[in-house]
């Protein structure tokens, strides 16, 4: 279920650094960030999502730490609409075997995740969205409020879903996207890459073994 809020004001972004009144204050308007990024992401959580969480009536209301997914539609004119644990993510994704309709998936069945939406809701081009999204323990948030700003109304000019469908797999291939050049060079050394058709434990054991300097054997 949807709800209506009014806002106190057009959301702007976060500031970059502290400005004395008059003076040029340079603005993040959009922006990822996740439960990777420590105390960065703790204080973008504390922001635009907890004043949004505030704006929800008494009878909808709901502790931080209760929050799995929340998609925020903020308009130009102060109102925006709130899903809170309410919505299904809907994946498009690049299989690495052949896949019947209606058969169950696992980590290992996915090559790359190439899409990224909320089913049943549509995000108009000219709103700003805040998105936050969960993996087991590790959370992502996304902002975009950049059409928000201006005298006239702008679109965004790129793929949301692809856009969302990247920092998705960022937070679920997580130790994919932190192998070091180093870590590579190792892999490679040892002609296991590349190593798509592996299983997920399998190429995590392999890293782990990098990491600690163990030989790896094919």
């Amino acid at each position: 279920m949807s709800i209506e809020v009014k806002t106190d004001g057009v959301p702007a972004g976060y500031t970059i650094k502290g400005a004395r009144s008059g003076e040029l204050c340079p603005v993040i308007v959009r922006e990822f960030t996740s439960s990777e990024d420590g105390d960065l992401f703790i204080s973008r959580l504390e922001g635009l999502p907890s004043e949004l969480i505030g704006l929800l009536p008494s009878e909808n209301r709901i502790f931080c730490s209760m929050v799995d997914n929340l998609l925020a539609i903020i308009r130009r004119d102060r109102t925006a609409t709130l899903y809170v644990n309410e919505l299904a993510i809907r994946l498009g994704i690049r299989a690495k075997r052949a896949i019947q309709a209606g058969q169950a998936i696992l980590d290992d069945d996915i090559a790359d995740i190439e899409d990224f939406g909320f089913v049943g809701v549509e995000i108009p081009l000219d709103a700003g969205i805040v998105v936050l999204f969960s993996q087991g323990w590790r959370k992502g948030l996304y902002y975009d409020l950049g059409s928000l700003h201006g005298e006239v109304a702008t679109s965004r000019d790129y793929d949301l879903g692809r856009m969302l469908a990247q920092h998705y797999a960022y937070l679920g291939f997580q130790h994919l996207f932190k192998i070091t050049d180093e870590e590579w060079a190792e892999l490679l050394a040892h002609q296991w890459f590349p190593f798509i058709s592996l299983r997920q434990s399998t190429i995590k054991d392999m890293i782990g073994k990098v990491r600690s300097g163990l030989v790896l054997l094919r």
